[in-house]
C-alpha cells in the first residue's frame, strides 16, 4: 500500500504551538512536553494516522529596564528545539520507523506546529 501523506490534514491534537514557546518559557527555562499529539486524516487511510511525540525546547528572555529616555523593553531568545517522534499508528495499527517514514512524520508534524497559529481553527476541536 502507497501512502500519500500530502493528503494529510490535521484534525485533532493536543501540542504546543511555537509561538507559545516563549509563553511557557517564561516560568522555566527548559520544557518538555512528552505527550503531545496529532491526529491526521489521509487519503486511503480508513482511520487515519496518529503521531505521538515529545516537544524539547529551552531559551530565556533578557529585559532592559529602560531608563527616563528608553522604555523597557524584552525579548526572548530560544536556543533549543527539537521533536522526537515516540508512536505512529496507521489505521490503528502501530508502525515500525523506518529512517524515511520518520522524515516524511517529522517534516508533517514540525509544518503543523509552525504553521498552526496562521490557521483558523474556530470550528474545530483542536486543543493547541
Amino acid at each position: 500500500m502507497t501512502i500519500d501523506f500530502s493528503t494529510a490534514i490535521l484534525y485533532d491534537g493536543d501540542f504546543t504551538r511555537s509561538e507559545n514557546y516563549s509563553d511557557l518559557i517564561e516560568n522555566y527555562d527548559h520544557i518538555t512536553l512528552d505527550e503531545s499529539w496529532m491526529n491526521f486524516t489521509v487519503e486511503g487511510l480508513e482511520d487515519g494516522l496518529f503521531v505521538q511525540f515529545t516537544q524539547d525546547f529551552e531559551g530565556y528572555w533578557t529585559h532592559c529596564p529602560g531608563d527616563r529616555w528608553t522604555p523597557p523593553d524584552s525579548d526572548f531568545e530560544l536556543i533549543k528545539d527539537e521533536l522526537f517522534i515516540n508512536r505512529v499508528l496507521l489505521d490503528d495499527i502501530e508502525v515500525e520507523m523506518t529512517t524515511e517514514l520518520e522524515r516524511l512524520i517529522m517534516i508533517l508534524v514540525i509544518n503543523e506546529i509552525e504553521n498552526s497559529a496562521r490557521r483558523n481553527y474556530s470550528k474545530s476541536y483542536i486543543r493547541v
